[in-house]
This record gives C-alpha cells, structure tokens and sequence, in this order.
C-alpha cells in the first residue's frame, strides 16, 4: 500500500489526513508533540522535530520499502526543506531545493524578485546589524514593521515607533 508522509499533526492537517485515508493511502504523520490530534488518526505515528531534515529524510530513507512512500505533505513553511528533502532523496518529483530555500528566506526571495526585474513587492530592507535598522527607520521612515526574514505568518513581527523600539525589537 502507497503512503503519504505528513509533516505535522496539527488540527489544521485533520481535513488533510481523513482524506488521504478515505481515498486509500497509509498515513504516516510526523509531529514532535506526541499529543497532536493528527497523530491518534495515523497508520504510522513518528516523533521527529519537523525542521530535523537529516532525521527525517534518514528514516524515510530506511523505510522506504516498508511503506512506500509516495509524497510528503508539509502543510506550514516549518517542515518545508524537510519534505523538499525526502522527496529528494526518495526521488519523488518536487520543487527544486533552491526554490524551496529562496521562498523561505524573505532577504533571499527578494534578491530574486530584484534579478527578475519587474517584480513588485512592498518597499523594505533587509537588515543585519543594529546600524542597518536605525539607518532604514531614517531612510523608509518611522514606524517600521519588524518582521525576521525566515518566520511564517506574524511570528516575531514587531512594529518599532522609535529607534531605541527597533533596536530593542531587533
């Protein structure tokens, strides 16, 4: 029987794995909180940080005949070089590595969109060092919006009125 591995047991995968069994694959379902919902609905239940590419890709790798894994689903940024990864190594079709690491870094991606030429996208500065967010609150204008170049969703997002705001923030 083919089986799809999934990269979080969250609720919001709950829809995901309950249609994934009903149309007859094995559900593997990996989450490091062995208390996640998704977890009591799998076939295969594995505890690995979902970030923990190596060891996630290593036991895909040596149970790849036992369960015949046929696609990694990741339904959040956390898991997605993990399951560019094992799809990698079990040679299943994917997006390439690179692609996968430039859309997680917002300093990458915008060096990329920058390349393309043509491509909007909200005015920002990437920043590396306490002297770089002072000098854009200068040059872009207070207040600013902190947001770190590899979270999701407002993860570590800050807005900063001031310099001594930024800083703090940074």
């Amino acid at each position: 029987m083919k089986s799809i591995l999934f990269l979080g047991g969250g609720p919001l995968g709950i829809p995901a794995i309950k249609w994934v069994k009903e149309i007859g694959f094995q559900v593997i379902v990996n989450d490091r909180n062995p208390a996640a919902p998704g977890l009591s609905l799998a076939d295969v239940r594995i505890n690995f940080d979902s970030t923990d590419t190596r060891s996630l890709a290593t036991w895909a790798l040596s149970h790849k005949d036992r369960f015949h894994i046929s696609y990694c689903y990741c339904g959040s940024d956390f898991g997605l070089l993990s399951a560019g990864v094992i799809h990698n190594v079990l040679d299943i079709p994917h997006s390439p590595l690179r692609a996968i690491i430039n859309g997680l870094d917002k300093g990458l991606m915008k060096e990329c969109w920058e390349r393309a030429g043509g491509v909007s996208y909200p005015l920002s500065k990437v920043i590396y060092a306490e002297e770089d967010i002072i000098r854009a609150g200068h040059e872009l204008g207070w207040p600013l919006i902190i947001k770190p170049t590899s979270s999701s969703g407002s993860q570590g997002v800050t807005l900063a009125h001031s310099k001594d705001e930024a800083v703090f923030s940074f």
